[in-house]
């Protein structure tokens, strides 16, 4: 993420059961350490403070570079390349080992694509398609021959677009859902738009991934224009057309929102505020008819808090005090989503690229960093339908014995229902026409 930057047809509603409740998750961009050292990432998870850290950054894909796999950089934290013909693909043992210490933590890991300073794109959607399969294998569920964290298995993907085209993110996603439907684990696909809506690259548009394919959170970027954080007073912070977005157009009915900021005044080139003022603007938007959307705070980046005086876990105590229930039943409103089969997760930020590295007494910096992006949020994918992990089908809302919240499970041939702390909520309805089907850790609504 740059610091400096710019169908199936659902029509219903979801009513979110009283019961369920949220609590916020705080987020963090690691790995370029873009206003000076970083710690290793199992040091971050340690805190406690951090509930998603997204890995930044694969920043070429090998469709824009000619070569067989894409290039990576995580500044002075990993600088072993893979081989001489493919110099930026580096093999990262260290950070390897610190994502399996950070998930035994419960801490989710997500790896961004893309960020302000890379080349990267795709010129078709098989090409993009193709590329998932890579990303599967190499850093996901799959097993393929290099894996640059070694044994270390992921939770999904973030994507932080910053340039190129529109051009194949959606199919991208779709395949990725495709490898994640049959997985015993869950996954996740983040990304991190700017604030000005639509966003220029990852939408919402027609043939945009906002539009079609199914997130689970989303970190808008609230800085470095004029719908951010520091344009709260003037009446621009833009937070209600992203919670529009999520309740009327998102293919996901649950995708989560966050608020993305920078973690100290030189993390972006405007949009810093301080933790009094980030507190105020977030309980407006609790206050607002967006409160159900509303994900958490996603930070750029972890060098930056560092700096300011651990900014970061003056955010987690904030947010981690939270337990934000929906009220009676909320209704989301009306959706469109779009046809595909595919399931999947998670989002995106992004800045830096450059491979190289300098050292300059104690400190390291790349020699192209920074920036960031924001927000993050549920799960879920499929063509339509609701969410996370696992499903159990059968039976009625009034089943007794406990459930996993988050499980699905068809009730009839159009109506189903999900589970909340511990208990089957009110029974929901496919649209006319279409069918409730259970397909390996989802339940979409398809044509029969």
């Amino acid at each position: 993420m740059a610091t400096y930057s710019k169908t199936l047809f659902l029509l219903g509603t979801l009513l979110i059961h009283s019961a369920l409740a949220y609590v916020p998750k705080n987020v963090i961009y690691w790995g370029q350490e873009s206003n000076g050292d970083e710690s290793s990432l199992a040091t971050y998870c340690a805190t406690g403070h951090w509930d998603v850290i997204v890995l930044a950054f694969v920043y070429n894909f090998p469709t824009d570079k000619n070569s067989q796999y894409p290039a990576m950089n995580f500044a002075g934290h990993c600088g072993s390349s893979y081989n001489k013909a493919n110099p930026h693909l580096l093999i990262c043992p260290t950070i390897g080992a610190d994502i399996i210490t950070c998930q035994s933590r419960g801490v989710q890991i997500l790896l961004s694509f893309g960020g302000a300073e890379g080349t990267y794109g795709f010129n078709s959607d098989s090409q993009a398609s193709t590329f998932a399969d890579t990303v599967w294998n190499m850093f996901l569920g799959g097993n393929g021959a290099i894996r640059p964290f070694g044994n270390a298995i992921l939770d999904g993907v973030d994507l932080d677009i910053e340039s190129g085209s529109t051009t194949g993110y959606s199919a991208f996603i779709q395949q990725l859902r495709s490898h994640f439907a049959t997985a015993p684990k869950n996954y996740y696909i983040s990304s991190a738009p700017q604030c000005p809506y639509p966003d220029d690259l990852l939408g919402p548009g027609s043939g945009t991934a906002l539009q079609s394919a199914w997130f689970d959170y989303v970190w808008v970027q609230f800085y470095n224009n004029n719908c951010g954080l520091n344009h709260y007073s003037k009446g621009a912070f833009n937070f209600a057309t992203w919670g529009n977005w999520a309740q009327k157009i998102s293919v996901n009915p649950n995708v989560k929102v966050f608020i993305g900021a920078p973690a100290s005044a030189e993390g972006a080139g405007e949009g810093y505020v301080p933790l009094a003022t980030l507190q105020t603007i977030t309980a407006s938007v609790l206050a607002g008819p967006y409160a159900n959307v509303f994900g958490g705070i996603m930070l750029w980046d972890t060098s930056n808090s560092d700096l300011n005086n651990d900014f970061g876990g003056s955010v987690a105590s904030y947010l981690h005090a939270m337990n934000i229930a929906a009220g009676s039943p909320v209704t989301t409103g009306p959706k469109s989503t779009s046809t595909s089969t595919s399931t999947s997760t998670t989002g995106s930020k992004s800045t830096s690229t450059s491979t190289s590295t300098s050292t300059t007494g104690s400190k390291h910096s790349t020699s192209t960093s920074t920036s960031t992006t924001g927000s993050h949020s549920t799960s879920t994918t499929g063509s339509h339908s609701t969410s996370t992990t696992g499903v159990q089908t059968g039976g009625s809302p009034q089943d007794t014995g406990s459930c996993v919240s988050g499980y699905m499970k068809c009730l009839t041939s159009e109506t189903y229902t999900m589970c909340a702390h511990s208990a089957w909520g009110v029974t929901q309805s496919c649209p006319s026409g279409l069918v409730c089907s259970p397909t390996g850790n989802y339940i979409y609504c398809l044509r029969p």
